[in-house]
């Protein structure tokens, strides 16, 4: 498997896995329109993995990142936070 086929799949198991969960979480606990900048967000996180070996997409995580704590008070609910540990990783590898 090509490097670049290895990152949309683990794009794609942790999009399908953690976005639905911090979807329900971001509408149950935030709601209007600081659910709709949560979810996108994390969106744009989930997009950014497939490109994780890429600085830009380092970047677009650590963004995405910045709004989750911005909008919840430094209240890390969202499962896709985990995202953030794996851009730190593969930006500094």
């Amino acid at each position: 498997m090509t490097p670049r086929r290895a990152d949309v799949v683990l794009a794609l198991v942790a999009g399908v896995t953690l976005f639905p969960l911090s979807l329900t979480v971001a509408v149950l606990s935030a709601p209007g329109v600081r659910a709709v900048l949560l979810a996108g967000a994390c969106l744009a996180a989930h997009a950014a993995v497939a490109y994780r070996r890429r600085t830009w997409a380092f970047l677009v995580v650590a963004a995405a990142f910045a709004v989750q704590v911005a909008v919840t008070g430094l209240f890390l609910v969202l499962p896709s936070s985990a995202l953030f540990p794996l851009a730190v990783y593969s930006c500094a590898a």
